[in-house]
């Protein structure tokens, strides 16, 4: 028993501490939270001007009295107010109207029942607030836009109501005049004149004033302050401050642009609205506008056309567009210059103007009359082949932008009075149509003729070429398919034939017209593998036949999935000295290498078709030998016809250092896309992708790692392993073949420039020119998407290739300014010009505005930008910005001098001399608006040699086509000088109704072989 008593002495002394605190649990509390009309939620500070206030409670417990009372802040006697009954929220009237103005008092309320009486009521603090007050404040004349007030020039009158709730018999004393001022920003406060009180009510004064606002009052925001009222127990009313604008300035239009279609753009407008276009007006006025009465346009001589709208175009320049509501333009509209009528146009302070414009835009609606063909006559017979003259009459229209003439195929156009055109004729029976277009759009109707052409002997030999090669099912069948220079429909069958020495011809087969151009399938089954001459022999309908038919080559080879091959032909690297073999029957590999030591071989091998990869470990190969000479040999169910393998060695060579070589064996088609990564190089990720046209002959690719080259160009190193990738029978030149690489970022780099963490965004991928000694770009590297977690490139030769971390900055050279076009030749030896059209893109910077690269020549490192946002001529400063594709960038500033370019500027050509049996000559030169282009070429004696380009149009900026010396027949031009005839024309303003011309002199020198 002992040891529970002291347990239990515990237990009493601990129930004797909380019983007192569980009957203080039943005592009530409470909290004044409301005042003055029963509503306002107290925060136990405020302040008050009524007269008397309703004070109510929250509570806890269940009181039975609530007694309210209060006193002045510093007092420590508290002044009972009165209790209350049981009702909750305990309400009690309390008249405050003797307490002293402007003092604080601190109220509290205390509950108490039968359990006791709250012992830390909470309080609250009000302040007495007996002045009058400004209820409101009116203007004579205003208008209140988005919350803001405005008002305009004149005699404004302000008046403001004063009140003073606290007491309602209490009045203003009229005998004091309260200071009204209005304070324009930036100027002297004004005050009012003619002080007018007005007794509205018992518990209200008013009192008004008159302002002068005058054009020197000042625009913009201004602040009114009404203060110094009494009322009439000499209390002072508190001040007050609102906020204004004043505007003294009637709206102005600053200018119209007229949107002749109705489409949105400015680009197309020539100055005429045409028939069946709804024009827009764009109008920008000097500042945001409140409302305008209408808008309305007159053609000439005609009834006003009310137009629609406004609606706001682009608030910040103040632009509002007005259009016709549903009625085009047509032939009753009216024809003529118009104009546009705006009337009471109105601010936001209500200031009113109006605005006519004339002379904006010419309306027609009616379409030109006919064209009138004055020759040829209708119905004439002319020799096949003939150009006719298409001469019309003078139009009677003199608003004819240009005639369009056609043959129900091909469409000329000639913009010069009085309109003509040279037409080829064809065979048959040709109908000519013409028609007018005038410069509103308008089209008249047509006017045709018929002209027939005279029958003729056909005596033209027909030219067959095989242009097309394709398998089928290959080498089994193949595919002819052959071209002629006649009319198929003149052709009566294509011979095909093929030889072994282009001078003995074998009959494949012939096709007599079909409805598939002409194509026969050849059989090679019974060929062997070699090269071969393939030709196409043309006979027309009249019994021509081509006596000396073109020959192409072939080269077929037998290694194909469809043949059963033995044993494939033994693959031979004799750099790194292994022979490699493989049995597509028996499913084995065999190699043999020279080494001075054991060697350790792998092998990969890849599924040309699927893309599949499996390894062989060097556990699966055996390997037997001695001294210098081991043999290899491995059988696997993978090794198949459509596998090839790349066999990978290590050993030591006689100075006991390690090395790697590795060669390639397989039977593959050679018509497939082939897709390996080299084993072993994870890192880096590097691997190929060959077209089925890479290798024109049965041999390895032979990739391997290398010695990394040391270059000197500052800021670009080599960072992944160097790739040598040749050929085994030493081709140099390839059909394009695609490289890829994927690399992560790079650490612990030893310091390499600039730190010890190498991003992948500054790599790209570079191959070494050996007689540079410097790493060069690929002009066509495109990286990864996603933070050049990799790049792909297309080559046509090999070389050794590595990741490159590209520090170097772009730079360029020879700027050059003509009007607003800024051109510079660019070089970057590292991952390439940056030249899109986005943020992070190589840009122009002028006037505040970014412009983006207009043109780039990879070739030539040619880079133009237009700036198109100037209008005024004058100097700006400028920022040139060259940025490559990691992100590096060089600036270039100065002074770009805008003026009118010359409409057709900077023409000539390159290469000048040229040699056509080697290479086309550019032609190139800069437009300053978009135009219609015909360019003819023209001997020394001025005969017409051909037309490279017939009114075709063209884009503003830089224009370029090439020549590859060539006459209308295809057939090449003799040396000598020519001369380029450039005429611009046509669809843009600055043409209309004339014609620019440039001559540029081009020589023809075919270089000597030697």
């Amino acid at each position: 028993m002992k040891k529970y008593f002291l347990p239990v002495i515990a237990l009493l002394l601990l129930g004797s501490l909380f019983l007192p605190g569980l009957a203080q649990a039943d005592i009530p509390t409470a909290r004044i939270d409301s005042y003055a009309d029963g509503t306002s939620v107290c925060s136990y500070s405020a302040s008050t001007t009524a007269a008397n206030l309703t004070l109510t409670v929250s509570t806890t417990g269940v009181p039975t009295n609530i007694e309210y009372s209060y006193r002045l802040q510093g007092e420590s006697t508290w002044t009972v107010l009165g209790s209350t009954g049981t009702a909750a929220p305990y309400p009690l009237a309390w008249d405050i109207s003797s307490l002293t103005n402007g003092g604080v008092y601190e109220a509290r309320a205390v509950a108490s029942n039968s359990s006791g009486t709250d012992p830390s009521p909470g309080l609250i603090w009000l302040k007495i607030n007996q002045n009058p007050q400004v209820a409101a404040v009116a203007y004579s004349t205003t208008n209140v836009v988005n919350s803001k007030t405005y008002i305009k020039a004149g005699n404004q009158d302000i008046t403001a109501w004063f009140t003073n709730v606290f007491n309602a018999f209490r009045k203003m004393d009229t005998s004091v005049t309260p200071n009204i001022t209005i304070t324009p920003k930036g100027k002297t406060a004004i005050t009012g004149t003619d002080t007018v009180w007005s007794a509205t009510g018992v518990s209200s004064d008013t009192v008004k004033q008159t302002f002068a606002i005058t054009d020197t009052t000042g625009d913009g925001e201004a602040i009114v302050t009404i203060s110094g009222g009494k009322d009439v127990n000499g209390f002072t009313q508190d001040s007050l401050s609102t906020q204004l604008i004043i505007d003294t300035v009637k709206p102005t239009v600053s200018s119209i642009q007229v949107d002749e279609d109705g489409d949105g753009s400015f680009t197309d407008n020539v100055g005429y609205i045409g028939n069946g276009q709804t024009p827009r007006f764009y109008v920008t006025f000097s500042e945001r506008i409140y409302d305008i009465a209408y808008a309305s346009y007159t053609p000439t001589g005609k009834t006003p056309i009310l137009l629609a709208g406004p609606f706001w175009v682009d608030a910040p320049t103040n632009t509002m567009c007005f259009f016709t509501p549903t009625a085009a333009i047509n032939a009753t509209t009216g024809d003529g210059l118009t104009g546009i009528v705006i009337g009471t146009i109105r601010d936001n302070a209500l200031n009113s103007n109006d605005h006519t414009a004339i002379d904006l835009a010419v309306i027609d609606g009616n379409a030109p009359k006919v064209p009138i063909i004055t020759a040829p006559a209708n119905n004439i017979a002319v020799n096949e082949g003939s150009i006719v003259e298409v001469k019309l009459q003078t139009p009677t229209d003199t608003d004819i932008k240009y005639a369009a003439f056609t043959d129900g195929t091909n469409v000329y156009w000639d913009f010069t009075a009085p309109y003509q055109c040279p037409m080829p004729i064809a065979a048959g029976v040709t109908t000519l149509t013409v028609t007018y277009v005038d410069r509103a759009g308008n089209t008249s109707a047509a006017e045709a003729i018929n002209i027939t052409t005279n029958p003729m002997a056909d005596i033209t030999v027909p030219h067959a070429l095989i242009r097309t090669i394709t398998t089928t099912i290959w080498p089994t069948r193949i595919d002819l398919r052959a071209y002629v220079n006649d009319t198929e429909t003149n052709i009566k069958k294509v011979e095909f034939q093929y030889s072994t020495d282009n001078v003995t011809w074998t009959t494949i087969g012939t096709d007599a017209k079909n409805d598939d151009n002409f194509i026969i399938p050849w059989n090679v089954t019974t060929l062997a593998t070699g090269a071969y001459y393939l030709r196409a022999i043309a006979t027309d309908l009249a019994g021509n036949v081509d006596p000396s038919p073109s020959a192409i080559n072939i080269w077929i080879s037998k290694e194909a999935t469809t043949v059963d091959i033995v044993e494939s032909a033994a693959k031979v690297d004799p750099v790194f000295s292994i022979q490699g073999a493989m049995d597509a029957t028996t499913n084995t590999i065999t190699a043999h290498v020279d080494s001075s030591n054991q060697p350790t071989i792998s092998i990969t091998l890849t599924d040309s078709s699927s893309g599949d990869t499996n390894f062989i470990l060097p556990s699966a190969v055996t390997v037997t030998g001695s001294g210098t000479s081991w043999e290899a040999t491995v059988t696997n169910a993978a090794i198949t016809n459509n596998v090839y393998a790349a066999i990978s060695v290590t050993a030591q060579n006689s100075n006991g250092e390690t090395i790697t070589r590795s060669c390639n064996v397989g039977v593959v088609p050679i018509d497939i896309t082939r897709t390996h990564t080299l084993a072993g190089t994870a890192q880096f990720g590097f691997g190929y992708t060959m077209n089925a046209n890479t290798l024109k002959e049965n041999t390895n690719i032979v990739i391997n790692s290398v010695t990394t080259p040391v270059t000197t160009q500052p800021d670009i190193f080599a960072v992944g392993p160097a790739m040598n990738l040749s050929l085994a029978n030493g081709i140099t030149t390839i059909a394009p073949l695609t490289l890829s690489f994927n690399y992560p970022n790079l650490t612990n780099t030893g310091g390499l420039y600039p730190n010890s963490t190498i991003l992948q965004s500054k790599l790209t991928i570079c191959f070494w020119n050996a007689e540079t000694q410097k790493w060069v770009r690929d002009k066509n590297v495109v990286h990864a998407a996603a933070g050049n977690t990799g790049a792909t490139c297309t080559t046509t030769h090999f070389s050794i290739y590595s990741v490159i971390a590209d520090y170097a900055k772009p730079v360029a050279n020879d700027i050059s300014i003509n009007g607003p076009i800024v051109s510079a030749k660019v070089t970057d030896n590292g991952s390439g010009i940056n030249s899109a059209w986005a943020a992070g893109g190589s840009y122009l910077k002028v006037n505040g505005t970014t412009y983006y690269c207009t043109t780039y020549d990879q070739d030539s490192d040619l880079m133009t930008f237009e700036a198109t946002g100037l209008v005024d001529a004058s100097d700006y400063p400028y920022v040139l910005r060259i940025t490559d594709k990691v992100g590096n960038y060089t600036e270039y500033s100065g002074v770009l001098t805008y003026t009118k370019m010359e409409e057709l500027s900077d023409a000539h050509n390159y290469p000048n001399p040229f040699d056509p049996d080697r290479e086309d000559t550019t032609i190139r030169f800069i437009l300053s608006e978009n135009g219609n282009i015909t360019c003819r070429i023209y001997d020394f004696n001025g005969d017409l040699v051909t037309i490279l380009q017939r009114n075709d149009t063209w884009s503003k900026g830089l224009v370029e086509f090439k020549w590859g010396g060539t006459n209308d027949n295809g057939r090449k031009v003799a040396n000598g000088t020519y001369f380029a005839e450039i005429q611009v024309s046509g669809s843009a303003s600055d043409y209309a109704g004339r014609t620019v011309r440039k001559i540029i002199k081009i020589a023809v020198v075919r270089r000597q072989e030697g």
